[in-house]
């Protein structure tokens, strides 16, 4: 678990409303999962939507490496998943690949301005979305 990356993404992507009581659960192991569960089928009011640069239930990986050569992003991402709950850092590669095979809600902090959420799949494409938050925030 890394905190300051988490505190950051919901710094920056949360509606603030929101903010105090995820930042609890993703603290609280007891808790966590339900965090996550968030992402699967709540997420249009949790995430900020000023921030979403990209929305889709059809978004390609392409499409959305296509959108990240514009960006300055790291060469590693954060990926939270239930697989990953604790949190764990990929290769932006291998964590783009692993949010293409994942059925379960994936939350990828790729910096400190921007995410990539994908919600759980549910009868057909699960939603994915591109998040940027143009004000530069310090971790």
């Amino acid at each position: 678990m890394n905190e300051d990356i988490e505190k950051a993404f919901i710094k920056n992507f949360i509606k603030k409303q929101y903010q105090e009581r995820i930042l609890f659960e993703f603290n609280s192991s007891k808790k966590r999962q339900h965090a996550i569960d968030r992402f699967s089928h709540d997420f249009e009011n949790i995430i900020n939507s000023e921030k979403i640069i990209l929305m889709n239930s059809n978004l390609s990986i392409l499409e959305i490496e296509k959108e990240l050569k514009y960006k300055k992003i790291n060469e590693f991402a954060y990926v939270i998943s239930y697989k990953y709950t604790m949190g764990k850092f990929f290769n932006l590669k291998d964590a783009l690949s692993y949010l293409d095979e994942e059925y379960l809600p994936v939350i990828i902090i790729l910096s400190n301005n921007m995410a990539l959420i994908k919600s759980e799949t549910d009868k057909g494409s699960s939603t994915k979305m591109l998040l940027y938050n143009k004000v530069k925030s310090e971790i």
